[in-house]
């Protein structure tokens, strides 16, 4: 049960063979949830058997292979093994829409199919809490006058753009410094019509700003731009007007998500955390210097000493 961006490998096989010397399937799938990756002749036909070129469409792929001058010497085994990338937590049919098998004089075997069903990983549930502690990102910077701010970071990126779907969301967590001056911010999602859909700032700004620096969580719903493609998902703030002084934010269990169950995660410190490279500057920054974006400890609170962080991050790529 492979989690999305996973491959998996899926056995074409036969049981009751008798003087098979060759085979043709069609084999269909979701292609909303899976990737045609490749196929491999399995270890049914005796050596030296010919493979066809795969003819590969979307939701289907066609095969075959022959033993030429001789057939296979054992009822079952493997045709082949065809691998897929998961492209969606979903349950998802892998089935054989039709089957060929032939004798060394070319005729015809009767033979029968059975559609099999794979269970890709359904996610668990929404993650709505994030202890104290540990690494998350963490984006940090001087806002050097009042004005309108800027600063964003890509956590994931759609080079064919991802169809946002009515009825989901983005949720995640984040958590302002106690000295940040802004403590407006979040998640932000571009979708290729020039849109961008973000966290409410008024209500945000006043769930944040009494108290001592804690962990929220945050939840956007998709249905404004239901139907557009989401070409990136950013970390960060952007507001109209902020107060002079230091920003830091640190957002954790950025999940895309159905309201109950994970469909997708995007970014989560507990997969993500350790394994990272740089982070990079998402569109243009404006009303901040020296901005810092990286994977930080769970630490937030901004000291004019405006401390260098040491551990950086890397966005997903898609």
């Amino acid at each position: 049960t492979p989690p999305v961006g996973v491959e998996f490998t899926v056995d074409v096989s036969i049981a009751g063979g008798e003087n098979v010397a060759s085979f043709q399937f069609t084999l269909t799938y979701d292609e909303t949830a899976l990737e045609f990756v490749e196929v491999r002749l399995g270890d049914y036909l005796p050596p030296g058997a010919f493979a066809v070129p795969v003819q590969a469409d979307a939701g289907s792929i066609l095969y075959g292979a022959t033993a030429i001058g001789a057939k296979a010497d054992k009822p079952n085994g493997t045709l082949a093994a065809v691998t897929f990338k998961v492209l969606e937590a979903k349950a998802s049919d892998i089935g054989c829409r039709w089957v060929l098998l032939k004798a060394p004089n070319g005729l015809a075997i009767p033979s029968g199919t059975v559609a099999a069903k794979i269970i890709v990983k359904e996610a668990g549930p929404v993650i709505t809490k994030r202890e104290e502690g540990g690494k998350s990102l963490n984006l940090k910077a001087t806002i050097a006058a009042e004005g309108p701010v800027n600063l964003q970071t890509a956590v994931a990126e759609y080079e064919d753009g991802k169809v946002a779907e009515r009825g989901t969301f983005i949720e995640y967590q984040v958590k302002f410094g106690q000295y940040s001056a802004l403590k407006t911010g979040g998640i932000y999602i571009h979708t290729d019509k020039g849109n961008i859909l973000g966290p409410d700032g008024e209500i945000q700004a006043m769930r944040l700003v009494e108290g001592d620096s804690k962990w929220a969580h945050n939840r956007i719903s998709l249905d404004p731009i239901a139907g557009e493609k989401i070409v990136a998902i950013t970390a960060g703030t952007k507001v109209d007007s902020a107060p002079k002084g230091l920003f830091s934010m640190l957002v954790d269990n950025i999940q895309l998500t159905d309201g109950e169950k994970i469909v997708e995660p995007i970014w989560l410190s507990t997969e993500d955390a350790e394994d990272q490279g740089d982070l990079e500057v998402y569109g243009e920054v404006v009303g901040v210097e020296d901005p810092v974006l990286g994977v930080q400890e769970d630490e937030v609170a901004v000291e004019p000493k405006d401390k260098m962080l040491t551990s950086w991050g890397q966005i997903k790529a898609r």
